[in-house]
Protein backbone atom coordinates (compact mmCIF):
# COMPACT_ATOMS: atom_id res chain seq x y z
CA UNK A 1 0.00 0.00 0.00
CA UNK A 2 1.44 3.42 -0.97
CA UNK A 3 1.94 6.34 1.47
CA UNK A 4 -0.08 9.31 0.99
CA UNK A 5 1.51 11.78 -0.83
CA UNK A 6 2.25 14.05 2.48
CA UNK A 7 5.37 16.40 3.26
CA UNK A 8 5.55 19.25 5.58
CA UNK A 9 4.25 23.07 4.70
CA UNK A 10 5.09 26.27 6.20
CA UNK A 11 1.92 28.46 6.48
CA UNK A 12 2.51 31.94 6.11
CA UNK A 13 -0.60 34.08 7.50
CA UNK A 14 -0.91 37.77 6.63
CA UNK A 15 -1.76 39.47 9.84
CA UNK A 16 -2.94 42.53 7.75
CA UNK A 17 -0.72 44.99 9.87
CA UNK A 18 1.14 46.43 6.27
CA UNK A 19 -1.83 47.53 5.22
CA UNK A 20 -1.39 45.25 1.75
CA UNK A 21 -0.62 42.12 0.25
CA UNK A 22 2.95 41.08 1.06
CA UNK A 23 5.80 40.22 -1.87
CA UNK A 24 7.93 37.70 -0.76
CA UNK A 25 10.74 39.11 -2.88
CA UNK A 26 12.94 35.94 -3.25
CA UNK A 27 11.76 32.52 -2.00
CA UNK A 28 15.10 31.45 -3.12
CA UNK A 29 18.27 32.57 -0.84
CA UNK A 30 17.10 36.18 0.21
CA UNK A 31 19.51 37.99 -1.56
CA UNK A 32 19.06 39.04 -5.09
CA UNK A 33 18.09 42.60 -5.22
CA UNK A 34 15.71 42.32 -7.74
CA UNK A 35 14.17 38.48 -7.41
CA UNK A 36 10.47 40.02 -7.60
CA UNK A 37 11.44 39.45 -11.61
CA UNK A 38 12.53 36.11 -10.89
CA UNK A 39 10.16 32.72 -9.67
CA UNK A 40 11.40 33.36 -6.65
CA UNK A 41 8.38 36.07 -6.07
CA UNK A 42 5.20 34.96 -4.27
CA UNK A 43 2.50 37.47 -2.76
CA UNK A 44 0.95 36.52 0.54
CA UNK A 45 -2.72 37.92 0.29
CA UNK A 46 -3.63 40.41 3.12
CA UNK A 47 -6.80 39.42 5.23
CA UNK A 48 -9.97 41.01 7.11
CA UNK A 49 -7.91 41.29 10.08
CA UNK A 50 -8.81 39.71 12.83
CA UNK A 51 -11.58 37.19 11.46
CA UNK A 52 -10.08 35.92 8.22
CA UNK A 53 -6.52 36.55 7.88
CA UNK A 54 -4.95 36.09 4.29
CA UNK A 55 -2.75 33.14 4.14
CA UNK A 56 -0.07 31.08 1.83
CA UNK A 57 0.75 27.09 1.84
CA UNK A 58 4.54 26.88 0.53
CA UNK A 59 6.06 23.36 0.22
CA UNK A 60 9.05 22.91 2.85
CA UNK A 61 12.24 22.81 0.27
CA UNK A 62 15.55 23.14 0.74
CA UNK A 63 14.69 27.24 -0.93
CA UNK A 64 12.12 27.50 1.36
CA UNK A 65 14.24 26.47 4.22
CA UNK A 66 16.96 29.07 3.43
CA UNK A 67 14.90 31.78 2.87
CA UNK A 68 12.89 31.04 5.80
CA UNK A 69 16.39 31.29 7.89
CA UNK A 70 17.80 34.43 6.51
CA UNK A 71 15.79 36.02 3.78
CA UNK A 72 12.30 37.89 3.16
CA UNK A 73 10.39 35.20 5.08
CA UNK A 74 12.41 36.32 8.07
CA UNK A 75 12.42 39.44 7.51
CA UNK A 76 8.80 39.99 7.36
CA UNK A 77 8.15 37.53 10.28
CA UNK A 78 10.42 39.76 12.78
CA UNK A 79 8.54 42.82 11.45
CA UNK A 80 5.06 41.36 12.61
CA UNK A 81 3.22 41.54 9.28
CA UNK A 82 3.36 37.80 8.79
CA UNK A 83 3.29 34.51 11.31
CA UNK A 84 4.60 31.19 10.41
CA UNK A 85 3.53 27.63 11.10
CA UNK A 86 5.17 24.50 10.17
CA UNK A 87 2.37 20.98 9.96
CA UNK A 88 1.82 18.04 8.23
CA UNK A 89 -0.56 17.49 5.68
CA UNK A 90 -0.95 17.00 1.94
CA UNK A 91 0.65 18.35 -0.36
CA UNK A 92 -0.78 20.72 -2.40
CA UNK A 93 -0.70 19.79 -6.27
CA UNK A 94 0.58 24.06 -7.39
CA UNK A 95 2.34 24.18 -4.44
CA UNK A 96 5.71 24.79 -5.94
CA UNK A 97 6.81 27.81 -7.70
CA UNK A 98 7.96 27.32 -11.16
CA UNK A 99 6.18 23.93 -11.48
CA UNK A 100 4.44 23.32 -15.14
CA UNK A 101 2.33 20.73 -15.79
CA UNK A 102 3.21 18.53 -19.01
CA UNK A 103 0.26 17.15 -20.89
CA UNK A 104 2.36 16.82 -24.38
CA UNK A 105 5.77 15.13 -25.78
CA UNK A 106 8.22 16.09 -26.24
CA UNK A 107 8.30 18.85 -23.63
CA UNK A 108 10.59 21.40 -24.36
CA UNK A 109 11.96 22.80 -20.34
CA UNK A 110 11.92 26.69 -20.04
CA UNK A 111 14.75 28.51 -18.18
CA UNK A 112 12.23 28.98 -15.44
CA UNK A 113 10.65 25.61 -15.10
CA UNK A 114 12.00 23.99 -11.34
CA UNK A 115 9.38 21.61 -11.14
CA UNK A 116 8.31 19.78 -14.33
CA UNK A 117 5.30 17.30 -13.43
CA UNK A 118 4.14 14.78 -16.20
CA UNK A 119 0.95 14.23 -15.86
CA UNK A 120 -1.93 11.97 -18.17
CA UNK A 121 0.26 11.26 -21.26
CA UNK A 122 -0.53 7.91 -22.94
CA UNK A 123 2.70 7.06 -24.46
CA UNK A 124 6.45 7.48 -23.51
CA UNK A 125 7.25 11.44 -22.86
CA UNK A 126 10.36 13.37 -23.94
CA UNK A 127 11.60 16.52 -21.68
CA UNK A 128 14.27 18.54 -22.93
CA UNK A 129 15.92 21.01 -20.62
CA UNK A 130 17.67 23.97 -21.59
CA UNK A 131 21.22 24.77 -21.25
CA UNK A 132 22.91 25.01 -18.40
CA UNK A 133 24.04 28.48 -18.46
CA UNK A 134 20.39 29.73 -19.33
CA UNK A 135 18.90 28.38 -17.06
CA UNK A 136 17.66 30.44 -14.04
CA UNK A 137 18.18 28.26 -10.62
CA UNK A 138 20.19 25.46 -11.85
CA UNK A 139 17.79 22.82 -10.22
CA UNK A 140 14.95 20.92 -12.08
CA UNK A 141 12.77 18.29 -10.69
CA UNK A 142 11.16 15.91 -13.28
CA UNK A 143 8.73 13.86 -11.75
CA UNK A 144 5.79 11.04 -13.13
CA UNK A 145 2.90 12.69 -11.23
CA UNK A 146 0.37 10.28 -12.69
CA UNK A 147 2.25 6.55 -11.92
CA UNK A 148 2.74 5.38 -15.47
CA UNK A 149 6.47 5.85 -16.04
CA UNK A 150 7.02 2.01 -15.87
CA UNK A 151 4.56 1.66 -19.04
CA UNK A 152 5.35 4.95 -20.54
CA UNK A 153 8.78 6.02 -19.80
CA UNK A 154 10.17 10.03 -19.11
CA UNK A 155 13.48 10.50 -21.46
CA UNK A 156 15.06 13.44 -19.88
CA UNK A 157 17.61 15.01 -22.57
CA UNK A 158 20.28 17.71 -22.04
CA UNK A 159 21.12 20.27 -24.51
CA UNK A 160 23.48 19.42 -26.83
CA UNK A 161 27.29 18.81 -25.84
CA UNK A 162 25.97 18.76 -21.73
CA UNK A 163 25.39 15.28 -19.75
CA UNK A 164 23.31 14.11 -17.22
CA UNK A 165 25.30 11.93 -14.61
CA UNK A 166 27.96 11.70 -17.12
CA UNK A 167 25.40 10.34 -20.01
CA UNK A 168 23.40 11.53 -23.05
CA UNK A 169 20.11 11.12 -21.11
CA UNK A 170 18.47 10.21 -17.67
CA UNK A 171 15.33 8.02 -18.38
CA UNK A 172 12.62 7.52 -15.38
CA UNK A 173 10.73 3.76 -15.56
CA UNK A 174 9.29 3.51 -12.21
CA UNK A 175 5.77 4.55 -11.58
CA UNK A 176 6.08 7.41 -9.43
CA UNK A 177 9.87 7.87 -9.84
CA UNK A 178 11.22 11.22 -10.24
CA UNK A 179 14.44 12.90 -11.23
CA UNK A 180 16.21 15.62 -8.74
CA UNK A 181 18.62 17.07 -10.74
CA UNK A 182 21.63 19.84 -9.94
CA UNK A 183 23.58 21.58 -12.59
CA UNK A 184 27.56 22.54 -12.47
CA UNK A 185 26.95 25.80 -13.45
CA UNK A 186 28.65 24.65 -16.83
CA UNK A 187 27.91 21.11 -18.49
CA UNK A 188 26.51 18.36 -16.50
CA UNK A 189 23.78 18.18 -14.27
CA UNK A 190 23.64 15.74 -11.69
CA UNK A 191 20.56 13.64 -10.42
CA UNK A 192 20.79 13.66 -6.26
CA UNK A 193 17.64 11.81 -5.78
CA UNK A 194 19.51 8.54 -4.65
CA UNK A 195 22.80 10.19 -4.33
CA UNK A 196 23.67 10.52 -7.94
CA UNK A 197 21.89 7.42 -9.73
CA UNK A 198 18.44 5.94 -10.24
CA UNK A 199 15.26 7.11 -9.19
CA UNK A 200 12.99 6.95 -6.38
CA UNK A 201 9.49 7.06 -5.99
CA UNK A 202 8.05 10.55 -4.77
CA UNK A 203 5.00 8.69 -2.96
CA UNK A 204 7.68 6.71 -0.65
CA UNK A 205 8.98 10.27 0.68
CA UNK A 206 7.94 11.33 4.35
CA UNK A 207 8.62 14.00 6.72
CA UNK A 208 11.60 11.99 9.00
CA UNK A 209 13.71 13.19 5.63
CA UNK A 210 13.63 16.82 6.77
CA UNK A 211 15.55 17.77 10.30
CA UNK A 212 16.11 21.20 11.86
CA UNK A 213 15.45 22.90 15.25
CA UNK A 214 13.10 25.43 16.51
CA UNK A 215 14.24 27.85 19.46
CA UNK A 216 12.50 27.03 23.18
CA UNK A 217 10.56 23.74 21.47
CA UNK A 218 10.30 20.86 23.68
CA UNK A 219 8.75 17.86 22.06
CA UNK A 220 8.14 13.79 22.49
CA UNK A 221 10.30 11.60 20.08
CA UNK A 222 8.41 11.03 16.39
CA UNK A 223 6.62 14.30 16.97
CA UNK A 224 6.85 17.02 14.74
CA UNK A 225 7.33 20.61 16.37
CA UNK A 226 4.78 23.50 14.06
CA UNK A 227 4.77 27.08 15.69
CA UNK A 228 4.43 30.46 14.86
CA UNK A 229 6.19 33.99 15.04
CA UNK A 230 5.05 34.30 18.94
CA UNK A 231 6.87 30.70 19.47
CA UNK A 232 3.75 28.77 20.03
CA UNK A 233 4.28 25.11 19.80
CA UNK A 234 1.72 22.22 18.68
CA UNK A 235 3.17 18.68 17.54
CA UNK A 236 2.10 16.20 15.05
CA UNK A 237 3.24 12.64 14.92
CA UNK A 238 5.89 11.58 12.30
CA UNK A 239 5.48 8.24 10.63
CA UNK A 240 8.95 6.27 11.10
CA UNK A 241 10.30 4.36 8.92
CA UNK A 242 13.26 5.30 6.06
CA UNK A 243 14.88 8.58 6.11
CA UNK A 244 17.77 10.72 4.49
CA UNK A 245 19.88 12.59 7.45
CA UNK A 246 22.29 15.37 5.13
CA UNK A 247 25.07 17.75 6.52
CA UNK A 248 26.68 20.17 4.08
CA UNK A 249 28.91 23.23 3.37
CA UNK A 250 30.43 25.22 0.71
CA UNK A 251 34.02 24.65 1.41
CA UNK A 252 35.68 22.55 3.77
CA UNK A 253 39.15 24.07 4.00
CA UNK A 254 42.73 23.34 2.32
CA UNK A 255 44.16 22.74 5.41
CA UNK A 256 44.68 19.64 7.98
CA UNK A 257 42.13 21.81 10.44
CA UNK A 258 39.89 19.06 12.01
CA UNK A 259 36.23 20.47 10.75
CA UNK A 260 32.23 19.68 11.01
CA UNK A 261 29.72 19.76 8.77
CA UNK A 262 26.83 21.81 9.04
CA UNK A 263 23.22 19.58 9.64
CA UNK A 264 21.46 20.45 6.81
CA UNK A 265 23.63 22.89 4.61
CA UNK A 266 25.50 26.56 4.86
CA UNK A 267 26.92 28.09 2.32
CA UNK A 268 29.92 28.75 4.51
CA UNK A 269 32.84 27.29 5.87
CA UNK A 270 32.46 24.40 7.51
CA UNK A 271 33.33 24.46 11.64
CA UNK A 272 36.16 23.84 14.14
CA UNK A 273 33.78 22.95 16.39
CA UNK A 274 30.54 20.36 15.67
CA UNK A 275 27.27 21.30 15.49
CA UNK A 276 25.27 18.05 17.62
CA UNK A 277 22.01 17.09 16.37
CA UNK A 278 20.03 13.88 18.78
CA UNK A 279 18.75 11.28 17.04
CA UNK A 280 14.66 11.74 17.32
CA UNK A 281 14.45 7.77 17.59
CA UNK A 282 16.05 4.76 17.68
CA UNK A 283 17.61 3.52 14.67
CA UNK A 284 20.29 2.13 12.39
CA UNK A 285 22.33 4.50 10.27
CA UNK A 286 23.66 3.41 7.01
CA UNK A 287 24.60 3.79 3.82
CA UNK A 288 26.87 6.64 3.69
CA UNK A 289 27.61 8.85 0.26
CA UNK A 290 29.92 11.60 0.29
CA UNK A 291 30.12 14.24 -3.09
CA UNK A 292 31.92 16.92 -4.29
CA UNK A 293 29.71 19.13 -6.37
CA UNK A 294 32.87 21.08 -7.35
CA UNK A 295 36.10 19.31 -7.23
CA UNK A 296 39.51 21.43 -5.92
CA UNK A 297 42.80 21.04 -4.56
CA UNK A 298 45.87 18.89 -5.66
CA UNK A 299 43.77 15.31 -4.61
CA UNK A 300 45.30 14.68 -1.60
CA UNK A 301 42.13 12.52 0.54
CA UNK A 302 39.28 14.29 2.70
CA UNK A 303 38.21 11.66 5.29
CA UNK A 304 34.47 12.07 6.40
CA UNK A 305 33.06 10.19 9.43
CA UNK A 306 29.72 10.00 10.92
CA UNK A 307 30.31 10.27 15.29
CA UNK A 308 28.40 9.77 17.26
CA UNK A 309 28.45 10.79 21.04
CA UNK A 310 31.51 12.58 19.98
CA UNK A 311 33.43 9.64 18.92
CA UNK A 312 34.42 8.07 15.69
CA UNK A 313 32.21 5.30 14.11
CA UNK A 314 32.82 3.36 11.48
CA UNK A 315 30.52 4.99 8.79
CA UNK A 316 33.87 7.07 7.38
CA UNK A 317 34.36 7.41 3.60
CA UNK A 318 37.96 8.82 2.00
CA UNK A 319 37.61 10.85 -1.08
CA UNK A 320 40.36 12.71 -2.76
CA UNK A 321 39.53 16.30 -3.35
CA UNK A 322 39.78 16.49 -6.92
CA UNK A 323 36.79 13.39 -6.88
CA UNK A 324 33.15 13.78 -6.84
CA UNK A 325 31.56 10.64 -5.05
CA UNK A 326 32.72 8.48 -2.06
CA UNK A 327 30.33 5.96 -0.28
CA UNK A 328 30.62 3.69 2.89
CA UNK A 329 27.57 1.10 1.67
CA UNK A 330 29.01 -1.79 4.22
CA UNK A 331 29.49 -0.13 7.77
CA UNK A 332 26.23 0.50 9.62
CA UNK A 333 26.12 2.37 13.07
CA UNK A 334 23.26 1.59 15.83
CA UNK A 335 22.17 4.40 17.45
CA UNK A 336 19.83 5.31 20.30
CA UNK A 337 17.08 8.15 20.88
CA UNK A 338 19.20 11.19 22.19
CA UNK A 339 22.32 9.76 20.78
CA UNK A 340 24.06 13.18 19.55
CA UNK A 341 25.31 13.16 15.96
CA UNK A 342 27.97 15.05 14.05
CA UNK A 343 30.09 14.75 10.78
CA UNK A 344 33.84 15.19 10.89
CA UNK A 345 35.94 16.08 8.40
CA UNK A 346 40.00 15.10 8.49
CA UNK A 347 43.01 15.58 5.95
CA UNK A 348 45.67 14.05 6.09
CA UNK A 349 47.66 16.65 4.29
CA UNK A 350 47.01 19.78 2.51
CA UNK A 351 44.59 19.68 -0.34
CA UNK A 352 45.62 23.47 -1.10
CA UNK A 353 42.24 24.55 -2.12
CA UNK A 354 38.82 22.93 -0.87
CA UNK A 355 35.84 21.26 -2.82
CA UNK A 356 32.92 23.21 -3.20
CA UNK A 357 29.27 22.44 -2.41
CA UNK A 358 30.09 19.76 -0.13
CA UNK A 359 27.56 16.92 0.85
CA UNK A 360 27.01 13.84 3.14
CA UNK A 361 23.72 11.83 3.10
CA UNK A 362 23.52 8.59 5.39
CA UNK A 363 20.37 6.69 5.42
CA UNK A 364 18.32 6.58 8.99
CA UNK A 365 15.94 3.11 9.50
Amino acid sequence: MALPHVGIILRLTHTGKAGDSVLIDDLGDGTDPDSFRKVGAVYVPRGDQPANPGHVDLTYSTDVSISYRQGAVRKFIENGYLTAEFFFGPLAQQAAVGQVTVTTTPYDARPGDREIHVCTIGTPVTVQLPPIPTHQTGHVFVLDARGTAAVNPITVLPAPGETINGGASAVINTNHGFLDLFSDCISDWTNVSTGGGGVTAHNLLQAPTLVWTASAHTGNANTLAGFDGAGAAAYYPIPTGSAQLLWGNDVVGGTTTTRYLTPGYDESLAQTMAVQIRAVRAGTLRNLRVRHNVPAGNGNNIVYTLRVNGAATALSATLASTATDSADLVNAVVVAAGDLLDFEVTKPALVGASPNDVVATVEFV
